[in-house]
């Protein structure tokens, strides 16, 4: 909230998240299943309910799907390695990039390299995409730019 406010942010977007689980074997389903409930909800609602109030933000929910695996630049597919000098390598070779792709498929990692070259952090990458999805409801030709 206060990042939102110091940099004088208009609108608060939340990931729709419905697969957080609480730790399994530490307490009763059901009361897993209510503290799940509990969580999701709560954080947003608290959050939006100060943003209006205090600050007169907006506070939004999108869908997380495909968040990471395409690019917010030109929306072409990536792919996502925790090693660094392999991304690079990935990056500036797309025979390489492609073998990968055969080989390993999609999988989590640090670093998200595109085919044509394009190498991002996966997480800086997530949340334009999250940004993007919220803009995309309101305006229908819209792009990154990169600067």
């Amino acid at each position: 909230m206060n990042f939102a406010v110091k940099h004088d942010c208009k609108v608060i977007v939340f990931e729709y998240l419905t697969s957080l689980r609480p730790i399994k074997g530490k307490y009763s389903k059901r009361s897993n299943q209510k503290r799940m409930y509990w969580l999701k909800s709560k954080i947003y609602l608290y959050t939006s309910h100060i943003a209006r109030t205090k600050h007169n933000l907006l506070s939004a929910r999108v869908n997380p799907k495909n968040t990471s695996k395409y690019s917010a630049i030109d929306n072409s597919e990536l792919l996502r390695t925790n090693d660094h000098e392999f991304a690079e390598y990935l990056a500036t070779n797309p025979s390489a990039w492609d073998t990968f792709k055969n080989t390993q498929g999609y999988h989590p990692g640090l670093w998200a390299i595109s085919r044509n070259g394009y190498m991002i952090h996966s997480g800086l990458n997530a949340c334009r995409n999250i940004g993007m999805k919220f803009y995309k409801r309101y305006t229908e030709k819209l792009k990154f730019v990169r600067v």
